[in-house]
């Protein structure tokens, strides 16, 4: 049997509800194209399950819905197009990349009240040392 880092040099299946993911392989930005329910939460909704591979180096970065609509004074939210900015302009290594894109939406904010949770989660594959 295959250790689970031997797996995941194959492949990484990725099944969650109420989060976006951007995966971040080297230069490229992909954002998985399914927004789920959690489980549960209506009776007929199916979830659906998306995989992708991913390579050493990959970071996963996930966030709640409060990130993308976080809204300024007039009511305008952050939005997709700036979180890819961000992405695109910030290293991939988890804490750089958070603390630039909580800098990014409290610059955009500004003293607007927050009106959502925001939860934003950053994982890195490390190639595995034997």
């Amino acid at each position: 049997m295959k250790s689970f880092s031997q797996r995941l040099t194959h492949r990484i299946v990725i099944a969650l509800t109420l989060v976006l993911i951007i995966i971040i392989v080297g230069t490229t930005y992909m954002a998985l194209r399914h927004h789920n329910l959690p489980i549960g939460a209506m009776p007929d909704w199916e979830f659906e399950a998306e995989e992708t591979d991913l390579a050493p180096g990959s970071t996963l970065f996930l966030y709640t819905d409060g990130l993308d609509e976080a809204e300024d004074v007039r009511h305008q939210m952050f939005g997709k197009k700036r979180i890819y900015e961000v992405v695109q302009t910030t290293s991939p290594e988890p804490l750089t990349l958070i603390k630039q894109m909580s800098q990014a939406v409290a610059d955009f904010v500004g003293d607007t009240e927050q009106s959502d949770d925001l939860t934003m989660l950053a994982i890195q594959w490390k190639k595995c040392i034997r």
